[in-house]
């Protein structure tokens, strides 16, 4: 992968917490920010980037206050 590297996911989080983000409070499929979820995880560790969803800044700043990324 040119300018990528590839490294698991453990490795470069440094606090994660969780809570729910109801569909009702942003759009999905609007932005070009990548919205990860537990499914894009797969079972080596990596972030599969392919099934992601999109989000704009609106709906980032709505989930990080709701949870606390």
């Amino acid at each position: 992968m040119e300018n990528y590297d590839i490294i698991k996911f453990k490795d470069c989080i440094i606090q994660l917490n969780t809570g729910l983000n109801p569909r009702q409070n942003f759009s999905l499929g609007v932005g070009n920010l990548k919205y990860i979820t537990a499914k894009n995880l797969n079972k080596s560790g990596f972030i599969d980037f392919s099934k992601c969803d999109s989000i704009d800044k609106l709906a980032k700043e709505i989930i990080h206050k709701r949870s606390d990324i």
